[in-house]
């Protein structure tokens, strides 16, 4: 068959030359790629493997390059976004916690001064602060500025900071070391002279939370101290005064003064004070402490001071006739000694100190030496002759009051000009009281006050119990230089009046019932005592050591006692012989009988006394024996963990 059969018919194409094929349906124009149609590609350039390159910005790369560098941008975007989280937002929401955080200080005391640049000091704050997450501080160094100068730098040991709301005070011991001396010196005279005192505390904090450290975080807050403004509420309390002794142009006088330091900085550390001491502007002498361990502390503490003055001063004889006379004085003391203080941090300050004194109890609280006195108490009986009428023997005296007085204190020296001079005293001594006509009539009014003058035996009512002495208000007798000097200074005792007879007097039921309230606080503290752990941080030099960078001793359970559980104990109570050096749990054991306070009350009769403790009783005086001992001890767990 012929390619043009189909079956046993022909099949006839019929064609037109240079006709085509058109269908208004269906198109088909089929052209072979030539070389117009590969123009456009002629410019992309291949890759190592023959295909085209993409366009990336205005670059052209591999595909695999051009992912790359995407994922890339991607990290580099995820990792600015966490710096900026941890090094801006995170520390931007820190500090903005630590700006809520409300900073007061309690108080700050001077506890020694070991030299010339240095200063021990005990501090307490009150920290108030909310934060989301636990975190914790290093210990770090804080610039003290006052004025706009920074004064001296503070070590603060690192603080544990819980989450949540806070409230709590912390103490910490530290030492101030003094960089510019000229703003210290500023700072502290401003102390002594202004009611507050602003201080600001300056300081980079390396902070840690969530695992992380933030560092350098700026803290700075300016705190107000409480000063001395100018010494208006110091408050001295004359208690007693001591006209102990005359040699060689000198006279000698102790006074014991309660005084009240309103400030919240407390001077215990400050040493032996030696004040001038001048009366109607004259100068009298020099004042120096007898306790110069006790320094000046906070609030109110006793005080006594020997006073050295001169026989030629018009002032002796001023504040002497005040005292004779029962009227009121006034003595100015003043810090321009240029021994007020034998630490140079403070002679600047001190220089600053200006304070009046009264006294208006007369011969209330003054015991004389007699032989200093006579030659004043002559002239004043002479200058009062023309006014009270005497002209040279008792009998021209008007009124009793010769004969009132016993014998043996008519004529108190032997250089007495006869007997006017004794009646003339007698009067002189009646009128020192505040009512001088009463006296004079109650001749039984001038006794006790000669007794407690010039007598070698008082008696005392007790205000407190003494041990080996007696219980409060029972009334003893004692020597009178252990009335004056330990007794009646330390508030222990009155004066056995009658008044005072009827004021201290004791309600024995009162008593029992106190007592028993004493001995159920007791079970309660010793309760509190054995179920409680008391938890320190401290350093090491390596986290394979166990030997602590800085020990824990009795004053530090003392304080975190308080910190931690809101139990006030004293160190005295704390047997710890070696301070604790050592990782891990230690037993410390505590004191809590009250026999301890007596022990201590009894080594103060010793030393403040100086052996002069003796009671009068019924026959010969009796050494106590020894009972059986009354320690009562409380173990107290102690845990010591790496901070």
């Amino acid at each position: 068959m012929s390619p043009n059969q189909y079956g046993d018919k022909e099949a006839h194409t019929p064609s037109v030359e240079h006709d085509q094929y058109n269908d208004s349906t269906l198109h088909f124009n089929i052209t072979t790629p030539g070389v117009e149609s590969n123009k456009g590609d002629e410019d992309i350039p291949l890759d190592k493997h023959g295909r085209p390159m993409v366009k990336f910005v205005w670059w052209r790369m591999s595909r695999k390059k051009r992912l790359c560098i995407i994922i890339g941008l991607i990290l580099l975007l995820i990792g600015i976004a966490l710096l900026l989280i941890f090094l801006v937002i995170i520390p931007a929401i820190i500090r903005n916690y630590m700006d809520k955080v409300v900073l007061t200080i309690n108080y700050m005391d001077v506890t020694d001064i070991p030299n010339d640049s240095e200063i021990d000091v005990t501090f307490s704050v009150n920290l108030q602060h909310d934060v989301p997450v636990s975190a914790s501080t290093d210990e770090v160094t804080a610039s003290l500025i006052y004025g706009g100068e920074v004064f001296g730098t503070a070590a603060v040991e690192g603080q544990r900071i819980k989450s949540g709301s806070q409230n709590y005070n912390l103490t910490m011991n530290t030492t101030m070391v003094i960089s510019d001396m000229d703003a210290f010196n500023a700072m502290a005279e401003a102390k002594m002279q202004d009611d507050t005192v602003p201080i600001t505390i300056s300081a980079d904090i390396d902070a840690h939370a969530l695992g992380l450290s933030f560092n350098n975080l700026d803290f700075e807050r300016t705190l107000s101290l409480v000063g001395f403004d100018n010494f208006a509420e110091l408050d001295v309390e004359v208690q007693h005064i001591d006209l102990s002794g005359c040699s060689d142009g000198v006279y000698d006088m102790d006074v014991n003064a309660s005084v009240n330091n309103p400030s919240t900085m407390g001077l215990q550390g400050i040493g032996a004070l030696n004040m001038s001491v001048y009366y109607n502007s004259s100068y009298l002498g020099y004042a120096y402490s007898l306790k110069p361990e006790l320094g000046m502390p906070r609030g109110v503490s006793n005080q006594m001071f020997h006073v050295v003055m001169s026989e030629t001063s018009s002032a002796l004889k001023g504040v002497i006739n005040g005292f004779l006379g029962g009227s009121s004085i006034e003595v100015d003391v003043h810090g321009d000694n240029p021994y007020s203080t034998e630490h140079v941090q403070f002679k600047e300050a001190m220089s600053k100190v200006s304070m009046t004194v009264e006294y208006a109890d007369g011969l209330d609280k003054v015991v004389f030496n007699t032989s200093c006195v006579s030659s004043f108490l002559t002239q004043a009986a002479l200058e009062s002759a023309a006014e009270l009428g005497c002209r040279g023997s008792p009998a021209t005296c008007t009124g009793s009051v010769a004969s009132a007085v016993p014998r043996r204190y008519r004529y108190l020296s032997r250089g007495s000009p006869g007997a006017a001079t004794g009646c003339l005293l007698s009067k002189m001594l009646a009128r020192s009281t505040t009512k001088l006509v009463s006296v004079m009539q109650r001749p039984q009014g001038v006794k006790p006050l000669l007794a407690r003058s010039f007598a070698h035996r008082v008696n005392m009512v007790l205000k407190e119990d003494v041990p080996k002495l007696g219980f409060r208000g029972d009334e003893v007798s004692v020597k009178a230089g252990y009335a004056r000097n330990f007794l009646y200074p330390e508030k222990l005792a009155v004066y056995a009046t009658n008044a005072n007879r009827e004021k201290f007097k004791v309600d024995k039921e009162s008593v029992d019932e106190t007592l028993l309230e004493k001995e159920h606080e007791l079970e309660a503290i010793i309760d509190g005592l054995s179920n409680i752990e008391v938890v320190f941080k401290r350093h090491t030099a390596a986290k394979t050591e166990v030997k602590l960078h800085s020990e824990v001793n009795a004053q530090n359970i003392s304080d975190m006692l308080e910190k931690q559980h809101g139990l006030i104990v004293g160190v005295a109570r704390i047997d710890l012989p070696t301070p604790i050096k050592t990782l891990g749990e230690h037993t410390v054991k505590v004191r809590v009988d009250d026999a301890i306070e007596e022990e201590y009350a009894a080594g103060a009769v010793v030393s403040a006394a100086e052996g002069e403790a003796e009671v009068e009783g019924e026959g010969d005086e009796k050494k106590q024996k020894t009972g059986p001992s009354k320690k009562k001890w409380v173990s107290l767990a102690i845990e010591v963990e790496r901070r």
